[in-house]
């Protein structure tokens, strides 16, 4: 839009608001009744990431409060995220009911478009936050996890470097965000008088510096594991519940790579839907890459969800059995122990025990605690230290 809508008078505004946002290409005819869309893609993706995180979320809090009993700041820090996370994903389906996902310019009148800025400029804020909160809770976690207690190590300064740096980036950036048009209300409504200046350049460090901050993070706890002295399936056990941190780098890839498009094509309504799909996968896997560790706490430690647990397994092994065999009832049952002592002693050979210590029939694979005191002793020996002393659980169970 070439004209300054705040200086032309009031019926002018009008008509120019009921317009399409962009020209149509050559031989294309605007359509604002009811232009095309991809509505199915946030309307399947988004749900799978809310289950997936709210999962995450209430199993580590479910063993933070009732197995530890003790809150650290990093999980206010997380539950905040996680806050902001879901006004993020509300501004998107403020957007989907808007104008619609993946719809072009030239098919949306400016006055909608207008009404998309808005949600936008929301959402754009709940990200930049979203990121503050949770790699820091994240850092801050592999501290007390990683750093002995009491020493002031390589590992700790390079967590609170990260840390800091993080912090005043995306501080300096939702600063910097909002003041891309004064007033801010200028930012969505282009009739009141003001000045704006081109934020699309902002975007792109943003999505620069999460891909380098994300890669560093995953580099820094990897190098933490593999430093320790233990056989290699604990540590490739122990690495794998970090591994979704690769999941986060790529979404900040997907997320980098739309930014682009983003940036040099007019038609930056149809590209913002590919840039907030990426945003939400990106804080999706951060989420659970702050929550995985603390999860199997909740089914090592607490016998209902145990037995949940068990349960569930035992009706997916019984329907198969019914399906694909006729044995007999004693048969059936053999067969069920020895899958379950399978399943734990490979999860006990990768340092990740689900086994409930009172439970007689498993006595003889490792218990929690000689599991947690095996990877103490390595780590100790390595000189790190995985968890502050007043814990009384294994690492796997929970940072």
């Amino acid at each position: 839009m070439s004209v300054d809508l705040s200086t032309l008078p009031p019926d002018q505004q009008q008509d120019i608001l009921d317009k399409p946002a962009l020209g149509a290409p050559p031989g294309v005819e605007s359509n604002l009744a009811n232009p095309s869309n991809r509505n199915i893609i946030p309307e399947a993706v988004i749900p799978i990431c809310l289950v997936l995180t709210t999962l995450a979320i209430l199993l580590r809090c479910y063993a933070r409060v009732f197995v530890v009993k003790k809150i650290n700041v990093d999980d206010i820090l997380s539950l905040l995220g996680f806050g902001t996370y879901i006004f993020y994903v509300y501004s998107v389906y403020h957007t989907t009911d808007t104008v619609g996902f993946f719809v072009h310019q030239w098919d949306v009148s400016l006055r909608r478009v207008s009404g998309v800025q808005h949600g936008l400029q929301i959402a754009a804020t709940c990200y930049t936050i979203t990121l503050a909160l949770l790699k820091s809770a994240i850092l801050l976690q592999w501290i007390r996890v990683f750093a002995p207690q009491g020493t002031r190590g390589a590992f700790f300064w390079t967590c609170h470097v990260l840390l800091w740096i993080n912090l005043l980036f995306y501080l300096s950036t939702t600063v910097a965000g909002n003041l891309i048009c004064v007033p801010f209300q200028r930012i969505w409504d282009k009739t009141v008088p003001g000045v704006c200046y081109n934020g699309r350049p902002l975007n792109m460090t943003i999505g620069v510096f999460n891909l380098a901050s994300d890669i560093s993070i995953l580099l820094l706890v990897q190098r933490a594991i593999w430093s320790l002295n233990m056989s290699l399936k604990r540590k490739l056990g122990i690495a794998l519940i970090f591994a979704i941190g690769v999941l986060a780098c790529a979404a900040a890839a997907f997320r980098l790579g739309v930014t682009v498009n983003y940036m040099t094509d007019p038609d930056w309504l149809y590209h913002v839907a590919g840039l907030s799909m990426g945003c939400i996968a990106e804080m999706t896997c951060i989420l659970l890459v702050y929550n995985m560790p603390g999860i199997p706490m909740a089914f090592i430690e607490s016998t209902f969800l145990s037995k949940v647990l068990n349960s569930l397994g035992s009706s997916l092994r019984s329907a198969t059995r019914r399906r694909n065999f006729n044995t007999s009832e004693g048969s059936a049952t053999a067969a069920k122990t020895a899958s379950s002592e399978r399943k734990h002693k490979q999860m006990a050979n990768y340092g990740i025990s689900l086994v409930d210590s009172h439970r007689p029939d498993l006595e003889h694979f490792p218990s929690t605690e000689q599991l947690r005191g095996t990877i103490h002793r390595a780590v100790v020996s390595t000189g790190n230290s995985l968890d502050d002393t007043s814990r009384t659980t294994q690492f796997s169970a929970a940072p």
